[in-house]
């Protein structure tokens, strides 16, 4: 028998209170952190490309586009994030942050279309070269936008970490790996570019062939950003380790019998969990609401991040 149904929203007294907490203030912080990434990604994008173009060097050109997915990447997300951190209204009671999960999606449709891309034209390049087409020889120069085109990105890494963890959006998290990705596939336009300068025509077939190297680092970066956001649009369940620290959380509250049903998903940067325990039958509803509120306050405990707890209790 169902005695009593709790919730909670981290403290709050009520959803819409709780995603409140996303003020104008967070939304200028996060509109900040993506427009300076924006602004160098497409200056990082016009540099190696007219680089790669005059500098004669495919291989530079590659990590040109991917500078331009990745600036396409910084403005879908400004767009969306923008709203994902709206509060919270009448007609949307649970807030904007599926905005969010959105675009991650197409960021990743469009990062992994300009990989694809990408691994067509370096295919094309190294089947000219087996044909017997001598490819030109990069210019010494291209070597110095390769590297301070590394050491911008991995500026740009630890800049979206940070401000990832300090404004709890996990899509920044996200793009900074990209980021660290990007450096490590400059790495190896500066060897292949390297190798096609300073060592002949023979070795000049590493320009093509880091092109098709970057545009794989694309693809698996297209795939790593699409698989949490489409596991969050289909309420895929949390990590078992998320679900244990729910366990152990409920455990520590005195008069709970048994922990009937733990169910779990995300939305933006919450996490939601629907919680089913038992009690006992000689208690009142008022002492069953107690052990509901604490519950929820010891699950909410238990993470740095927004939760969303809904308690029903049964004997």
């Amino acid at each position: 028998m169902i005695i009593h149904q709790h919730n909670n929203e981290g403290f709050s007294g009520n959803l819409a209170n709780l995603l409140k907490t996303n003020d104008d203030k967070e939304g200028r912080s996060l509109r900040k952190v993506i427009a300076t990434g924006s602004l160098l990604n497409i200056l990082l994008c016009a540099i190696k490309v007219i680089g790669g173009w005059i500098g004669n060097s495919d291989a530079l050109i590659a990590d040109g586009f991917h500078s331009l997915g990745d600036f396409a990447t910084d403005i879908v997300m400004f767009l969306f994030v923008g709203i994902s951190i709206r509060k919270a209204t009448a007609k949307y009671s649970y807030g904007y942050g599926k905005f969010e999960t959105f675009a991650s999606l197409v960021a990743s449709a469009l990062i992994a279309a300009i990989g694809v891309t990408l691994i067509v034209e370096g295919s094309e390049r190294i089947a000219a070269f087996v044909n017997g087409a001598i490819l030109e020889r990069p210019a010494l120069w291209t070597l110095g936008i390769i590297l301070a085109a590394m050491l911008m990105k991995e500026c740009l890494y630890r800049y979206y970490t940070r401000s990832g963890k300090k404004l709890g959006s996990s899509a920044l998290c996200t793009i900074a790996l990209h980021h660290r990705a990007d450096a490590f596939a400059s790495l190896a336009t500066l060897i292949g570019v390297g190798c096609s300068i300073f060592f002949g025509e023979k070795l000049r077939i590493l320009d093509p062939i880091v092109t098709l190297v970057l545009a794989a680092f694309i693809v698996v970066s297209a795939i790593r950003l699409f698989i949490p956001a489409w596991r969050e649009l289909v309420e895929h369940s949390l990590p078992a380790s998320v679900i244990s620290q729910v366990r152990s959380a409920i455990e520590t509250v005195a008069g709970v019998k048994e922990i009937r049903t733990i169910r779990s998903r995300s939305h933006g940067r919450y996490y939601i969990f629907d919680i089913g325990i038992s009690v006992a039958g000689n208690l009142t509803v008022e002492q069953g609401a107690v052990i509901a509120g604490k519950v929820e306050e010891s699950v909410a405990r238990a993470f740095d991040r927004p939760v969303m707890v809904s308690v029903t209790i049964g004997v």
